[in-house]
């Protein structure tokens, strides 16, 4: 089902919707390329971490390389609709809850493939609780399944 944006989709609803198109954004520089327009966003993970490995693992499972995404790593959420209307990712893989901290269907949406104003984001759990849990993982990889037609 393609939802269009209205108050029960708004993942990001603490955002204003309409903001300056001179903002500065203070994000930290992304890890890749973006060649394929996918943005994953994650907690701040350690080069050779746990997690790290899982993610690179993730990356290279649905086919993809460094140089087809941006890793956008976060030490806290942040507004970042300006920051997505800026960049026009197709899809979205959101570690953690940078896009939705507050809501109470967060959990609802986790590892399912939602379809927002014509961007794919899939929900999941931060890295380091998926790297501690089989469920999780299978989770994960049935998301990204259904995401990128595996």
């Amino acid at each position: 089902m393609k939802d269009k944006i209205k108050a029960a989709n708004l993942i990001m609803y603490n955002e204003l919707l309409f903001t300056p198109d001179n903002e500065e954004f203070s994000l930290p520089e992304p890890r890749g390329n973006f060649e394929k327009r996918i943005l994953i966003l994650s907690d701040i993970i350690e080069a050779e971490s746990e997690e790290q490995v899982l993610l690179d693992k993730m990356i290279t499972a649905t086919g993809l390389n460094v140089s087809d995404i941006h890793h956008l790593s976060l030490a806290q959420n942040v507004p970042l609709t300006n920051y997505i209307c800026k960049i026009k990712p197709e899809r979205i893989i959101c570690f953690g809850n940078q896009l939705d901290s507050e809501s109470t269907v967060y959990s609802k949406r986790l590892y399912k493939v939602q379809l927002i104003n014509d961007i794919q984001i899939l929900n999941a759990n931060f890295l380091s609780q998926i790297c501690t849990s089989s469920p999780a993982k299978q989770a994960l990889w049935n998301g990204l399944k259904s995401m990128f037609t595996l």
